[in-house]
């Protein structure tokens, strides 16, 4: 398959490691995604940018994309599909000319808006098409007027153009002034989450030769669907490969193991944007024989029973991956101390065989929400009854609302502390406990979100689903 190009002052690396893309100049941006990470580690090593364009409107573009993708992947494991990308980057950017639409179908979980996030982070894509990139998301935004008024926003940054749309409940006056006021600049508009293809015809209305459509769905093209999607490439996102999920499985579990190494030789300050993984690096840095010795004590047998029971599906590989490491490095919320690495993966085994966590056979809408819902019952386990009690309290915040660490402060106050002082004490007490409460949410992949740095939290989707369930005949008393 045909690499990316190579500008001069980009280095676009896919070699099956980590992507990295980083440019030097105007549009500064360094990104890494490495196949593993420490559970505490955020997986963004470094994402910086500074002025991309004097116009304001453009960088608040480039922004959305930025915290869309820090917002998704600041917590969790990811596995970046190296072969989905080069197939992306091929259809929409090489074949821009002949190719309007790109569709990424998948059943649900299974990392479509993780590859179309990767790929608007890269940045020949916002050059290419001039920092006009835009994500509209359309399981939010549910309506035809609020989808195209959410292109319009993000076209305009303007007070009194916002003031005159807020008036505006007719999607073809939206149309004729995105028509009017647009100029030939490329574009590529992201609809994700697209379930119905007649919502297209709303935003290819806007007739525009340099607009290019990039959609992630669940559902393929077929029937009465308007010729030109029919004939428009399709990249099926459904599961790793056997090989991806060994390779990663086996680097997280030497990983895991760090914490019993000479800690002088192993620096990460050190770590650098190269062409070497994250992997390599702690290699070249510790030193292969002590790796091999790391090797040696993992049973390969029961790395492969492991490996044949998540089958490749994205959302079980990700909570396995954060019960392992969880496991390994601090143990678990029964008391019990560190597990040997064999031992971790003996238990993880059996959980997923007790709970039937297995690769959804039927892919059909509902199944995997239903094989979702049984990883996070598994994780439920793992919490104390005093972090079941304050995950309860949290189901009153709307589910697209990030909830405050601080406002989870105050409720530990009030439930566990029995106290109403506000003394500094109580405060440094609750936001210790605060703190170590969402930082568990988050290794045992809870949270939709997890922002230590600007103190923020999301719960997941699907969890919340389940604990509104559980609560509702207490839910008056929250």
């Amino acid at each position: 398959m045909k690499e990316p190009p190579e500008p001069s002052n980009r280095n676009v690396n896919l070699d099956g490691n980590y992507l990295e893309s980083s440019s030097i100049g105007r549009d500064f941006i360094q990104i890494k995604v490495y196949a593993t990470k420490e559970s505490n580690k955020p997986l963004i090593n470094s994402i910086s940018h500074s002025s991309i364009d004097p116009i304001s409107r453009k960088k608040k573009c480039w922004d959305r994309i930025i915290y869309k993708f820090q917002e998704k992947y600041s917590e969790g494991y990811i596995i970046p599909r190296y072969r989905e990308l080069e197939q992306i980057f091929d259809n929409v950017i090489e074949k821009r000319e002949e190719n309007k639409i790109t569709i990424l179908w998948g059943p649900q979980g299974c990392g479509k808006t993780t590859l179309a996030l990767l790929f608007c982070c890269i940045n020949d894509v916002f050059d290419i098409f001039q920092n006009n990139v835009f994500w509209i998301d359309m399981t939010k935004h549910s309506t035809p007027l609020q989808q195209i008024k959410s292109l319009y926003e993000q076209t305009f940054n303007c007070d009194d153009l916002f003031d005159a749309l807020n008036k505006i409940q007719d999607v073809n006056e939206i149309q004729e002034q995105l028509v009017y006021k647009w100029n030939d600049e490329p574009r590529l508009i992201v609809l994700d989450g697209l379930e119905n293809y007649d919502d297209l015809k709303k935003f290819t209305a806007i007739k525009k030769k340099k607009c290019s459509f990039l959609i992630t769905t669940r559902y393929e093209p077929c029937g009465n669907v308007n010729v030109k999607v029919l004939k428009s490439p399709k990249i099926s996102i459904r599961y790793f490969s056997i090989k991806e999920v060994f390779n990663f499985i086996m680097e997280l579990l030497i990983i895991a193991q760090l914490d019993e190494l000479d800690k002088s030789k192993f620096d990460k300050s050190k770590f650098e944007i190269n062409n070497q993984s994250e992997f390599q690096q702690i290699i070249n840095q510790i030193g292969f024989q002590e790796i091999q010795q790391k090797l040696i004590q993992i049973d390969l047998t029961k790395v492969r029973d492991l490996v044949a029971h998540l089958n490749e599906w994205p959302p079980l590989v990700t909570f396995v991956a954060n019960q392992l490491v969880s496991r390994i490095t601090q143990g678990d919320a029964d008391g019990n101390g560190k597990y040997s690495v064999n031992n971790a993966i003996d238990t993880i085994l059996e959980d997923i065989r007790y709970f039937g966590l297995e690769w959804p056979n039927n892919l059909n809408s509902n199944c995997p929400k239903q094989e979702l819902t049984k990883v996070i019952i598994e994780s439920l386990k793992s919490l104390t009854n005093q972090d079941k009690k304050q995950l309860e309290n949290l189901v009153i915040f709307p589910y697209d609302r990030a909830i405050p660490i601080t406002v989870i402060k105050k409720l530990w106050i009030w439930n566990f502390l029995n106290s109403q002082d506000d003394d500094d004490d109580t405060k440094s007490q609750a936001e210790v406990e605060a703190r170590h409460f969402c930082q568990r949410l988050n290794s045992l992949s809870l949270l939709a979100r997890y922002d230590p740095n600007i103190g923020l939290i999301l719960l997941d989707n699907i969890l919340r689903k389940h604990l509104l369930d559980q609560t509702k005949d207490r839910l008056p008393s929250l």
